[in-house]
């Protein structure tokens, strides 16, 4: 858990300082306002939390994020903490009673809120950590099932049906996304990518052959990374050249999106 946070840290903490330059130096700067000392603590003092990556914890009122896309680590780093502590002395009891009993309590929550972003649960802990344990508890089933996938020989027939299901999988869920709310059918893409991804794993599938690892595909996963940590910033940044005026913004869609793709790459090295 701790290297896990420290595999995390410099790359938030220096997106972290990027936006925190963006959104409260120099959009005032660009307003011809001035930057007050005083008012940049106070800033920093509600964001240190996201800083070290405990905001989702609920501390601070569960005030919004300064970096959206962070509150997905923080909450991470929360729930595997819980987790791994569970997997290592009762592993037994999390998937046949912990992990099934939250899955069942906690998706009928979920169906039952008008609205999923992390202040409807004004608890120890946002709603946004629960979202993430049950992502965790589907994933370890996933994996379970990968591993007794893995084990099972199958023909070259079976490895064209399996490798079917699982871009089908896929597709579907991209498609249901794209075109209906989700809200209402996130058990069925839920279940899709279950079953996509345990295919995946399990290394039966054609398209283990094609995407192996490699230089390449190392290289881009640290740069999906890199846009996940840092186009909101760029945004911002977007956004205070256009006074946040969105009928301005939607024409620069190409120059921000090579934007983003130039600053990703950057920040990486």
């Amino acid at each position: 858990i701790k290297d896990r946070f420290l595999r995390f840290f410099p790359y938030t903490s220096v997106a972290f300082i990027i936006t925190f330059f963006i959104r409260y130096i120099f959009a005032n700067l660009y307003a011809g306002k001035s930057v007050q000392f005083s008012a940049l603590c106070n800033h920093l003092s509600k964001d240190i939390w996201e800083f070290f990556l405990i905001k989702m914890n609920g501390i601070n009122k569960n005030g919004g994020f300064l970096n959206g896309p962070i509150w997905y680590i923080s909450a991470l780093l929360i729930v595997e903490f819980i987790v791994i502590c569970i997997l290592v002395r009762k592993e037994r009891l999390f998937y046949t009673i912990l992990a099934p009993l939250s899955l069942l309590i906690g998706y009928g929550f979920w169906g039952a809120v008008d609205d999923s972003n992390h202040y409807l649960w004004r608890g120890f802990t946002t709603f946004g950590v629960m979202r993430v344990f049950l992502a965790t508890c589907l994933s370890y089933y996933t994996w379970r099932l990968s591993v007794k996938l893995a084990r099972i020989k199958f023909t070259s027939a079976g490895r064209f049906l399996l490798t079917f299901i699982e871009i089908s999988c896929h597709a579907m869920a991209v498609v249901i996304a794209m075109y209906t709310n989700t809200r209402y059918y996130r058990w069925i893409t839920t279940l899709l990518f279950v079953i996509g991804i345990a295919i995946t794993l399990s290394n039966h599938s054609y398209t283990a052959d094609l995407f192996k690892q490699s230089k390449l595909t190392n290289w881009l996963a640290e740069l999906s990374m890199a846009i996940f940590f840092i186009h909101m910033p760029v945004l911002y940044f977007f956004e205070i050249l256009c006074d946040s005026n969105i009928d301005r913004l939607y024409p620069l869609i190409i120059p921000f999106l090579i934007s983003v793709l130039i600053i990703s790459i950057c920040y990486m090295y």
